[in-house]
């Protein structure tokens, strides 16, 4: 499901025929489902209600929300190294160990830690350092509205341009 929900926003992106209403449908789902995923992969982690699991997901929330706002500033949503994509096989992964070798196998102790601690780690570390990059491009500023109103009147153009062919 998350593989052909990004292809339909690119496809959208690459075709010109996304719209603002259908972006914000867009960001309101992912919105809602960033939290449903974050509570799934503490979940599988066998975090339970502790400090672990709150953290993750509020930096993933951050996360999500730093790259809207970085969206919003700039006028162009980017995707960074580590981002979506990534993430979601990360989740993938954690959820495919489970199914294969039990729950329990995340608290296997490696050099000290519960393996579940560091799949924890390397995940708010790794958000963390998006979250730093998203902000930093926010507090430098961009074109905000006025680039994005551009570029959809560019593209409504190239469209008009088109059919008239």
């Amino acid at each position: 499901f998350p593989w052909t929900y990004t292809l339909q926003t690119l496809q959208a992106r690459r075709t010109n025929s996304s719209t603002p209403l259908g972006e914000l449908f867009d960001h309101g789902f992912d919105s809602l489902s960033c939290v449903a995923m974050c509570i799934a992969m503490g979940i599988s982690l066998q975090l339970g209600p502790t400090a672990w699991l709150f953290w993750g997901c509020a930096v993933a929330n951050m996360v999500f929300y730093s790259s809207m706002w970085r969206n919003y500033v700039t006028g162009v949503f980017t995707v960074g190294k580590m981002d979506t994509n990534e993430a979601e096989m990360v989740m993938i992964l954690v959820h495919l160990t489970s199914a294969v070798c039990g729950a329990d196998v995340w608290a296997t102790v490696v050099f000290g830690w519960e393996l579940k601690h560091i799949v924890m780690l390397f995940s708010v570390g790794c958000a963390l350092g998006v979250l730093g990059s998203n902000i930093s491009v926010c507090l430098a500023g961009g074109a905000g509205r006025v680039a994005r109103a551009e570029k959809m009147n560019k593209s409504c153009e190239r469209r008009d341009r088109q059919t008239e062919r």
